[in-house]
């Protein structure tokens, strides 16, 4: 969450200076970096000997991420921060709705308490502006 937090400040100050290009490519980079002492602690390993169709799924993940990193960068630049992360939130919604549908994955009652509390976030702001 913090780290959520941080990014989400951090791009919104970044892209008023910044091209969306450079930004992204500061944060794919800082990730990177952070995420490479974790992978070395945990005893895991990075291979890069993989089969033609994962590196086609790989090319078009991220393809996919490219595209969505650049639409969130945007969305920065006309929304409020905070509108926007909890904005953001509404993703975990999705994979609800997909898990269940696409994966018969059966919600528990633990995730479904959840996605109300997320339903709430994303509509209170709203009631708020809106009196």
């Amino acid at each position: 969450g913090t780290g959520f937090g941080l990014t989400m400040g951090l791009n919104k100050n970044l892209t008023e200076k910044y091209s969306f290009s450079q930004v992204g490519l500061f944060t794919n980079v800082f990730i990177t970096l952070l995420a490479i002492p974790f992978v070395y602690f945990a005893g895991g390993s990075i291979s890069f000997n993989l089969s033609t169709p994962t590196w086609y799924w790989l090319l078009g993940f991220s393809a996919v991420i490219t595209v969505v990193s650049y639409v969130v960068l945007y969305g920065y630049k006309v929304l409020e921060t905070q509108v926007a992360s909890i904005i953001l939130l509404a993703e975990i919604l999705f994979a609800l709705i997909i898990g269940y549908f696409f994966y018969q994955e059966i919600p528990t009652l633990t995730t479904l308490i959840g996605g109300l509390c997320i339903v709430a976030a994303l509509t209170l702001p709203n009631i708020s502006k809106e009196e």
